[in-house]
């Protein structure tokens, strides 16, 4: 499937910063002092922040695909509305995928999004991560390691990595960084997964800055093999 086909079938709000309304653009802050999910037409914050980061959820989502590839066994924890787990799992048919939120409206949005796709709903499952105990080939996922509340003085969840290194021996994620700060965040996450056992740990993908998350943006993979 073309990349295009995919995003644009998949695209609620407009894809430019530029066309998102003041109303929109607000609701970030919303978002940041309820830490729940906010409505407008229909969609979420989270649909919202999809779709301003048209371009650079393209190429992540992508260096994502490249490394998903050499597993059979995906899991993808906060997996949100699904966008990253609809992409995948259109494009690695052959690759067993379960994405898992605590959200009830984040997992319905998800399974609705597995339709629009052609995918089976039920790959989406309502669920806080410290309820699962299944271990996967490898995690793949967006800021399943960062603090719950971005601004924190500690970037990295220490306790979401453990999660990690409990379920799986392989890991593809997006990191969130502070602004022009990509070298002391990546050497903050490697600290914490060498910490839970994980040895080879790389940064696979440029840094794109995010205006609407006000954050650099990347992929990381590691591995305790």
């Amino acid at each position: 499937m073309r990349d295009d086909e995919f995003f644009t079938r998949n695209r609620i709000f407009p894809k430019n910063i530029e066309d998102t309304t003041i109303e929109q653009k607000g609701s970030n802050k919303l978002f940041e002092k309820t830490g729940s999910f906010d409505y407008f037409f229909g969609g979420n914050l989270e649909d919202l922040m999809d779709c301003v980061n048209y371009s650079i959820n393209k190429e992540l989502f992508r260096v994502i695909l490249e490394h998903a590839n050499d597993y059979k066994d995906l899991f993808e924890p906060c997996c949100m509305s699904g966008l990253l787990g609809c992409y995948i799992k259109s494009e690695l048919e052959n690759a067993s995928y379960k994405g898992i939120d605590k959200n009830r409206y984040a997992a319905e949005k998800a399974q609705s999004r597995a339709h629009l796709n052609h995918l089976d709903p039920n790959i989406f499952v309502q669920m806080d991560k410290q309820d699962y105990n299944n271990k996967h080939e490898a995690i793949i996922g967006r800021f399943v390691a960062n603090k719950d509340k971005y601004g924190l003085r500690e970037l990295v969840d220490d306790n979401a990595v453990e999660f990690l290194s409990r379920t799986s021996d392989n890991v593809v994620l997006i990191a969130r960084a502070f602004p022009g700060r990509t070298n002391s965040a990546f050497n903050d996450y490697k600290f914490s997964f060498n910490r839970h056992g994980y040895k080879n740990f790389d940064s696979i993908s440029r840094d794109y800055h995010s205006a609407v998350l006000d954050s650099d943006l990347f992929v990381i993979k590691a591995s305790k093999h």
